[in-house]
């Protein structure tokens, strides 16, 4: 059996936007690095956790990283491209969930 020209296009374009699908939704996943050393005292006071044990970068989801850096998860998911680099932002505020991932990973490292 052969396939005509037309049919082989529309099968490659479905094979490519399933491809770009794919890719669009790991970058999603994948986490965002986020420099707190701008409010490492206060998610330190509120984790109940040493500041000095607190590292100044965590990775932590895109809605996260969004929240307490001020910018949109769209910018982050596009600076972060298809996995050949980690997103990352600099924290101006804190949140509860930026906390706990602080709190997690000192607790984690004790």
């Amino acid at each position: 059996m052969r396939l005509s020209p037309a049919l082989c296009l529309n099968l490659m374009s479905g094979f490519l936007l399933l491809f770009l699908v794919s890719m669009q939704t790991r970058s999603e996943d994948a986490p965002v690095k986020v420099d707190i050393k701008n409010v490492v005292e206060e998610v330190a006071r509120s984790a109940g956790v040493d500041p000095s044990r607190v590292p100044l970068i965590v990775d932590a989801p895109a809605d996260v990283a969004a929240k307490v850096c001020a910018v949109s998860k769209d910018v982050l998911m596009q600076q972060g491209g298809s996995g050949s680099a980690a997103a990352g932002c600099v924290a101006t505020v804190t949140s509860r969930e930026l906390e706990r991932i602080v709190e997690q990973r000192v607790r984690a490292n004790q």
